[in-house]
């Protein structure tokens, strides 16, 4: 680890003094987690908690004053010697299954470490994207017995009264960390065109390994609709496959201008690629089929083209809208 951010890291809080940001993300089972460097006169800290159960309430770490949540782990940077490592949750230095490293605390970067969330958690990789954790950043005093200093620490609504507990840490969950490709902190059109663009680049962009498995390719599509709560077909990704999607298709049916061709022109999801190869054909228009919701009606099922017969999916959809409108 070099202290220097990692690209497509979600920002999930700022501390009130807006110097410092928390950013994490999830990559290949691991948490990732990253903050700007300790600095001058303090000692800093992410804490890892685990969101099941009450949280309990300890003393601060590192004989620092105050209270914190006991922590499942937690991410030291010490100002005094520039030494940054992971801690168990009795305290203790603990690598094992961690990275962990950094810039200076006198020349900037950040902290950063990650740590093994399938050991920490005891999930399988499967059950990763139902899990949430906590994390804050607790930014001390640096010499003995030193107070939490509230502006330049990062949770949940921190009162200012020298300590971090339960309901001032952030809430995270790792489905999101997984599927937000882009690191906007939101699943949209955006991860889905940024997806693509891997794919069609041939690049193993890890930060599109939705499924976690190391690789990028098809199956991290399902995984991010899965976790979207969506599927194929749904251009507009509302949940749902209707008559507004056979839209969306019917307009952009031909488009055929892949990103590395036309990078600001490229059929994307939103027009209907749901194969994302950078055309709407079809491909496109039988995954729609496929998936297509209820709602939409046995009409859709029959009237789906054949190959190249753009005038006949035209009609199909013009032919569905307008019995929309009269229904």
């Amino acid at each position: 680890m070099d202290g220097v951010l990692d690209a497509g890291t979600t920002a999930l809080g700022a501390s009130a003094s807006g110097a410092r940001t928390l950013y994490a993300d999830v990559r290949e089972g691991e948490l990732y987690v990253a903050t700007e460097q300790a600095g001058d006169g303090l000692d800093l800290f992410v804490y890892l908690v685990s969101a099941d159960g009450t949280p309990v309430v300890t003393d601060a770490n590192w004989g620092k004053a105050g209270q914190v949540t006991q922590w499942s782990a937690f991410l030291g940077d010490e100002e005094s010697n520039d030494w940054e490592g992971w801690f168990n949750a009795a305290g203790d230095v603990d690598q094992e299954g961690r990275s962990s490293g950094g810039g200076s605390n006198t020349g900037g970067g950040v902290v950063e470490g990650k740590l093994d969330l399938l050991s920490e958690l005891g999930v399988s990789l499967t059950e990763l994207a139902a899990q949430d954790v906590r994390l804050a950043v607790g930014a001390f005093e640096s010499w003995d017995g030193g107070a939490l200093v509230p502006d330049a620490s990062i949770g949940d609504g921190l009162n200012g009264d020298g300590d971090v507990l339960g309901g001032e840490l952030i809430t995270v969950s790792l489905a999101l960390l997984m599927a937000d490709i882009d690191g906007d902190g939101d699943l949209n059109l955006a991860d889905v065109d940024a997806l693509a663009i891997t794919l069609q680049e041939g690049q193993n962009f890890l930060q599109a390994d939705v499924d976690q498995d190391g690789t990028v390719g098809a199956a991290d599509l399902d995984a991010w609709l899965t976790i979207k709560g969506t599927t194929h077909g749904d251009a507009d990704l509302d949940g749902d496959v209707d008559l507004d999607d056979v839209a969306t298709l019917v307009a952009a049916y031909g488009l055929n201008r892949g990103y590395i061709d036309d990078p600001e022109g490229w059929a994307s999801w939103g027009d209907g690629d749901f194969d994302l190869d950078g055309d709407v054909d079809f491909a496109d228009a039988m995954l729609l089929r496929r998936y297509a919701d209820a709602s939409v009606g046995e009409a859709l099922l029959a009237t789906v083209p054949e190959p190249g017969v753009a005038a006949g999916l035209l009609a199909m959809g013009l032919g569905l809208l307008r019995r929309r409108r009269l229904g």
